[in-house]
């Protein structure tokens, strides 16, 4: 019985947090216990777990009533988020840059060539594209600590970073800057790839105020 328990609440966990990464529950809306369970087909305990472990991860956060809502990042927690980000991912590319292997280095041009393909029209692959390029580069790097701290916070950055990523602009550029990430990768030059890994996290932070200054104007 423990075990079912355990695994109901892990499903529970995954297709909670899949719905608040994904969009499906924006920043702001409010998680209610009993309607979730109710939606999901599940008991309020796992739900209970599931909110839980989503507000350890400030997936979601609670408002000035005390109810639970999709966090909404403030600028400083996306500055922060992002000054993180940019040494990760160049970590993770300077020691790809000695480890990856030929398959990962194929399975990466492929997204590449999703990305712009997607980017042609402005489909929603170019979402899962550019998760599928970093996810490779972290398994490539073959530190699974480094890796699970690189998920969560793409995790948290998937939060607000939907929209400008998939506008058709942006999605070509993002398809260049993988570019350069792979070139480096290829010649196995972990300066090279460090560097090229941090411009494009710079870029992207660059990018994300620039929409946002967009948006308020």
């Amino acid at each position: 019985m423990a075990r079912r328990q355990g695994n109901q609440s892990e499903l529970t966990y995954r297709q909670l947090k899949d719905l608040i990464v994904s969009g499906q529950l924006e920043p702001g809306e409010r998680l209610v216990e009993a309607q979730i369970a109710e939606e999901l087909g599940v008991s309020r305990t796992p739900v209970r777990e599931a909110l839980r472990r989503l507000l350890d991860e400030h997936l979601i956060s609670r408002d000035s009533t005390g109810a639970l809502t999709v966090h909404r990042a403030t600028q400083r927690e996306i500055e922060d988020i992002y000054t993180i980000r940019e040494v990760l991912d160049g970590l993770a590319a300077r020691l790809a840059a000695r480890r990856i292997s030929e398959t990962d280095l194929l399975w990466m041009t492929e997204t590449i060539e999703t990305m712009r393909g997607a980017a042609s029209d402005e489909s929603g692959d170019v979402v899962a594209a550019n998760l599928t390029f970093h996810d490779v580069l972290y398994g490539a790097a073959g530190n699974p600590r480094l890796t699970r701290m690189g998920q969560e916070l793409r995790d948290f950055v998937r939060l607000f970073s939907r929209e400008p990523l998939a506008a058709a602009g942006r999605a070509a550029e993002i398809a260049e800057e993988h570019e350069a990430i792979l070139g480096a990768l290829q010649e196995g030059d972990p300066d090279r790839a460090e560097e090229a890994s941090r411009a494009h996290v710079r870029r992207a932070r660059e990018n994300l105020a620039l929409a946002a200054l967009n948006r308020s104007s």
